[in-house]
């Protein structure tokens, strides 16, 4: 082990790394749909454990309040009790959004881009985006095997499963929460957004919740 994990070691420090294959599988949601996941190999897998015990206390101090996945002392519980206190408080209208395909559709230059506010070194932003564009490898009824580039040929998506997904799906998420208040919709609706994941619900003063879904809609 020791050796294995040096000469890992040793190809980061001389750039050498390159990840391999995701292996993508499918697991059933509860709707009866597929969710897919990008299962990494366990030498890219340790790579980016250790890329999110750097980087997640830096961009964890600058994540707003309003998002409670993926966060040391957060969790699904505390955002519901947010919500109904929410309620009370005079924010009786809600629009509830489930944001579809939302780890498939983030846009890789917009995601780097934030990425690139904190992390100056180019060395750590090339390994995420070799991570981004990392090819997907398939097996089919048969046992046939096929990959594809589809991330890198759409330059969007992150692969659901993989360790550092849930910090990349939080740091995008934060710029559509930072949009909202940038663009006055907070005060304008009286609103506030609780977020989970891809789960999203803002809560308004009466009457203002069909404003605050077109807003949604085109943010």
């Amino acid at each position: 082990m020791q050796r294995w994990l040096g000469e890992l070691a040793l190809a980061l420090k001389q750039e050498t790394y390159r990840p391999d294959p995701i292996r993508r599988v499918f697991i059933p949601k509860a709707n009866g749909k597929l969710r897919p996941l990008g299962i990494s190999t366990l030498r890219d897998r340790v790579c980016m454990t250790a890329a999110m015990l750097v980087l997640d206390p830096i961009f964890e101090a600058d994540l707003p309040p309003e998002q409670y996945a993926y966060r040391a002392g957060r969790n699904a519980q505390q955002a519901v009790i947010e919500v109904e206190e929410t309620l009370f408080r005079g924010h009786p209208d809600v629009v509830d959004a489930d944001l579809a395909d939302y780890f498939g559709s983030i846009p890789h230059a917009e995601l780097m881009r934030s990425l690139a506010r904190r992390v100056v070194d180019r060395r750590v932003l090339h390994l995420v985006k070799m991570w981004l564009e990392c090819s997907v490898e398939e097996t089919d009824d048969r046992g046939r095997k096929t990959r594809s580039t589809e991330a890198k040929d759409k330059r969007c998506g992150i692969p659901q499963g993989s360790p550092i997904s849930p910090l990349l799906a939080n740091l995008y998420m934060r710029r559509f929460v930072l949009g909202w208040k940038k663009l006055g919709l907070e005060q304008s609706l009286g609103s506030r957004i609780v977020t989970y994941a891809d789960d999203l619900v803002i809560l308004c003063r009466r009457g203002k919740a069909e404003e605050a879904l077109t807003a949604c809609a085109t943010s």
